[in-house]
């Protein structure tokens, strides 16, 4: 916006009275422009309004790159925490396969035990008596272990199904299934519950 300025010259007409605005020099009007005439303070406010508008631009361009590097290192952020979920659903998964090897190795073992024990039970004599035992408590411990194993890898199975089911926003949150929790958590067995 172009400013020239000049003096407004008043003539006596007569009844009335005449204006003059005379500009004088360079200034790249030609005849019949339209021009705006304003009082130098309409000027002065109008100037400040504008220099405000810019202040106020300046101030929305740095918010908006705040909220932008904001942003990005939200995202960054996220971007970190699915890394790790997914590393967690990687061990959970090679965890599972572990325990699906165990206890298909139980399940093996404890169809050998009992075929032991029925031959064992056909036999009468007393002298295989602490042999049949010694198999049957074999038997009755790799049969808690597959009881275990077969529980433990149910665990694992639901916590994988949580963690596959969750929803974009839980991912977004961070939160956790109630089993991955659980997993997660000290087990407190029934002798530690006592104590406490």
């Amino acid at each position: 916006m172009e400013k020239y300025e000049t003096v407004v010259k008043c003539y006596q007409r007569k009844k009335s009275r005449q204006y003059l605005i005379t500009l004088k020099g360079k200034h790249g009007f030609k005849g019949n422009d339209p021009v705006v005439v304003l009082h130098e303070d309409a000027f002065k406010d109008l100037k400040d309004i504008g220099f405000s508008r810019e202040n106020q631009i300046k101030d929305l361009e740095l918010q908006l790159k705040d909220q932008a590097r904001d942003h990005e290192k939200e995202l960054f952020l996220k971007d970190g925490r699915i890394n790790q979920l997914e590393n967690d659903r990687e061990d959970l998964k090679s965890k599972n396969l572990q325990l699906e090897e165990d206890l298909k190795d139980s399940r093996d073992e404890i169809r050998e035990n009992r075929l032991r024990i029925l031959e064992l039970e056909k036999l009468e004599l007393e002298d295989y008596q602490g042999l049949y035992n010694k198999l049957r408590n074999k038997h009755d411990h790799l049969q808690e272990r597959f009881n275990k194993s077969l529980k433990e890898t149910n665990n694992l199975q639901k916590v994988i199904t949580d963690l596959s089911n969750r929803g974009f926003m839980d991912y977004l949150t961070g939160r956790q299934p109630e089993s991955f929790k659980k997993l997660q958590a000290p087990e407190v067995t029934p002798e530690n519950e006592e104590k406490s």
